[in-house]
């Protein structure tokens, strides 16, 4: 059942729903019905500064800031002098308002909800940083519309929430707006380097973030991708958490979720009739919302949380939170295997080694298969063909082939079993584009290539630099070493694809020259 809290932090929250007061530190008065700032305009240097600026009002405010800027004190009551700091620019020339605000129902002992539009505004515009001057701004548009443009090398700058990241040394993550969702493909810094942009500035999923789009790429036929966005600002996400998981105990027990919120609001949603939310606690921006998993007697499982704030202006953030408990490891036969949750513990019934590789090998219950991964563990090159073992490991997925790795324990139950392989399926030049999730039996003709410990097979009709056949190490007694440069056959396991689908990973079982 899919459960859904909604918790005003604007009222209050206690332990198990008790409510407590929140404060906030401001000067206690009326809202401000008219709000003056001056001066009404500032140009900084790039490298940053502090200047005062003079607040003129009749009431309660608050001042409300971009991130590379902050105003001190933040908050007043009547006149007062403000201090404005604007952080050092390290891009492009910006320009971006501080906004001042009635503080509605401005007491010491509420929080404060402000108007839909402000009442005055300090407009500070900064200059940019040396090398980053000149030149025609790029258009800002919706994701819509930029993708409807389809493959351009025309730059746009386009903005949204980071909804998904998929690396956080190149920057490959989701971008999201109110119109629609596009891959970016690598993120570069202002000065066009790659690989340090996403750590070095702190980004994380949430962050309102805008990048200058150069080239928008149609990948695999299926997916648009912005390649090498660079990056030009970002807004820190509305909520953050300490942690983005935790495991609990197959017996049960409380945990909680720390959440820094800079919203009007936290909700919580999940689905997992196993999880009891018990209310919550709050300390200036910090929240800690408290659960109990209850005791678990079967297998292991999760759940996913979704945390979102929102403020009174319509911005928004969202976290996603993974529960995960422990459970009795089942045993399973290959085929329940590979019907498993990613990352689930498992334990396998007796199950035939038909394949090894330096690396692991092939385990299949005569009706499927699946590669356990033994490398880098005291099991591995224990396994060998005939086998019948029995293995424990962590469920996961390579190249979109369902493996079992994190091996922790194999039984070797007996050898010199009879393998009978099942019907190979060809494999031609024109049939690449493998989804299979298990290791499914294939046969394919070729130009062996051997390079160092791989052993390349060349497709007919193929450039090879386009696409190739990859056998993955096979023993000694397949006699590839014999073959190099001749046309050969080879039959073995599919499992998966690398080089962005250049090869096609194959288990090999047999090798045979074609005249």
């Amino acid at each position: 059942m899919k459960k859904i809290y909604s918790i005003l932090l604007t009222a209050v929250i206690g332990l198990a729903g008790l409510l407590t007061a929140c404060t906030f530190d401001y000067p206690a008065g009326p809202m401000a019905r008219n709000i003056s700032v001056s001066p009404a305009e500032v140009q900084t240097a790039a490298a940053g500064e502090t200047f005062e600026a003079t607040v003129s009002a009749d009431g309660s405010w608050v001042a409300d800031t971009p991130d590379w800027i902050t105003v001190s004190p933040k908050r007043g009551d009547g006149g007062e002098t403000v201090r404005v700091t604007v952080a050092a620019n390290e891009g492009k020339e910006r320009t971006d308002k501080v906004k001042f605000y009635s503080a509605v129902g401005g007491t010491s002992t509420t929080s404060v909800d402000l108007d839909d539009t402000p009442l005055a505004e300090l407009t500070v515009k900064q200059e940019a940083s040396e090398g980053q001057g000149g030149g025609e701004e790029a258009q800002t548009i919706s994701i819509a519309d930029y993708l409807a443009l389809g493959e351009n090398a025309d730059p746009y700058i386009i903005s949204g929430v980071v909804t998904r990241v998929a690396n956080t040394n190149y920057g490959n993550f989701d971008l999201t707006d109110e119109t629609g969702t596009v891959y970016v493909y690598g993120l570069l810094t202002e000065d066009l380097e790659s690989q340090k942009c996403w750590k070095d500035k702190g980004l994380a999923m949430g962050d309102v973030l805008t990048v200058k789009a150069n080239s928008l790429q149609l990948y695999k036929g299926t997916t648009w991708e912005v390649v090498d966005a660079v990056y030009m600002s970002h807004t820190k996400s509305l909520i953050d958490i300490d942690a983005e998981s935790a495991t609990v105990a197959k017996e049960g027990e409380d945990f909680a979720v720390k959440a820094t919120v800079k919203g009007e609001n936290i909700k919580v949603d999940y689905d997992a009739d196993w999880i009891t939310f018990n209310g919550a606690t709050k300390e200036g921006e910090e929240v800690t919302l408290n659960f109990t998993a209850a005791p678990n007697e079967g297998e292991p499982r999760s759940a996913v949380m979704t945390l979102s704030t929102s403020t009174a202006k319509g911005d928004s953030s969202t976290k996603e939170f993974t529960v995960k408990q422990e459970g009795s490891v089942l045993t399973k036969t290959v085929s329940e295997i590979l019907q498993l949750e990613l990352n689930a513990d498992v334990q396998s019934s007796v199950s035939l080694v038909s394949a090894v590789t330096a690396r692991g090998f092939v385990a299949t219950d005569g009706v499927k298969a699946v590669y356990v991964y033994t490398q880098g563990t005291d099991f591995n090159g224990i396994a060998k063909v005939g086998d019948n073992v029995r293995f424990s490991g962590s469920k996961t997925v390579y190249s979109g082939v369902h493996e079992v790795q994190t091996i922790t324990a194999l039984e070797v139950v007996s050898s010199g079993n009879a393998v009978v392989y099942p019907t190979a399926t060809d494999v031609t030049a024109d049939a690449l584009t493998f989804t299979a999730e298990e290791a499914v039996y294939v046969s394919l003709v070729g130009t062996l290539a051997k390079s160092g410990n791989y052993y390349n097979i060349i497709l007919d009709g193929i450039d090879s630099g386009t696409k190739q056949g990859s056998i993955v190490y096979p023993t000694a007694d397949l006699g590839a070493d014999a073959l190099d440069g001749k046309k050969i056959k080879v039959t073995g396991y599919f499992n998966g694809l690398s080089s962005g689908g250049k090869y096609l990973n194959i288990i090999a079982t047999g090798v045979e020259a074609v005249e």
